[in-house]
């Protein structure tokens, strides 16, 4: 998936993390007075390869945008040291920053009910206004590769809202209602978030028992 409409791309994930991972640092090009960016990435890596997913999406982020980016990475304990290291070799070799978290225990039942649609790292997202101590986050799927300047979404503002979402053209989103078994009709695509945490923590401060609570539902 590309981060902004009318371009498509075709990567081998693998080859292409290891050629950003090979290259020579680069000079630092950040544009100074602008604030910082927060991306949020989440995942689960019980292959052991899934990570090199989230390196793309990240160089993809870095190499197109000229601010000063933090990225937060909510993972489990299928996320060994070794692969932290490699994230942070990323985001020095743009001058950038990385900070990790512990996802946690997870309810066995919402756990159980959501394993066989989606991934557990799907879960994660859940978290990010208990577990980030930032107020705005960029939330970004581990399949998503950037191709401009992400300020041009972080700029929006979301201070009177929860959260900014993309929607489908009308009718795009039936397939996926129905993979994911959705019975109402309004259908966002979770994997571009644009989040107020703050809002989130201040509003709806059971937000994720909230959730947690629908998915046990059958």
């Amino acid at each position: 998936n590309c981060l902004f409409p009318g371009k498509h791309v075709t990567l081998h994930t693998c080859h292409v993390a290891d050629a950003f991972l090979s290259q020579p640092p680069l000079p630092h090009a950040l544009q100074a007075g602008f604030c910082m960016i927060h991306i949020a990435l989440c995942f689960s890596d019980a292959s052991g390869g899934y990570y090199k997913h989230a390196l793309v999406t990240l160089a993809s982020v870095f190499d197109n945008t000229r601010s000063e980016v933090r990225a937060h990475i909510i993972h489990d304990e299928t996320v060994p040291e070794t692969v932290k290291d490699v994230f942070v070799r990323l985001c020095e070799r743009y001058g950038q920053s990385v900070v990790f978290y512990d996802a946690g225990e997870i309810p066995a039942r919402v756990e159980d009910n959501v394993s066989s649609v989606v991934g557990r790292g799907t879960l994660f997202r859940l978290m990010m206004q208990d577990i980030l101590p930032v107020d705005k986050v960029l939330y970004l799927d581990c399949d998503i590769v950037c191709l401009r300047d992400v300020r041009d979404i972080y700029a929006h503002d979301v201070s009177g809202c929860y959260m900014g979402v993309v929607t489908p053209a009308p009718g795009g989103g039936r397939k996926h209602r129905e993979r994911l078994r959705l019975r109402r009709e309004v259908y966002v695509n979770c994997g571009v978030l644009l989040l107020n945490l703050r809002k989130l923590r201040d509003h709806i401060p059971d937000y994720a028992a909230r959730l947690y609570t629908l998915i046990k539902e059958p």
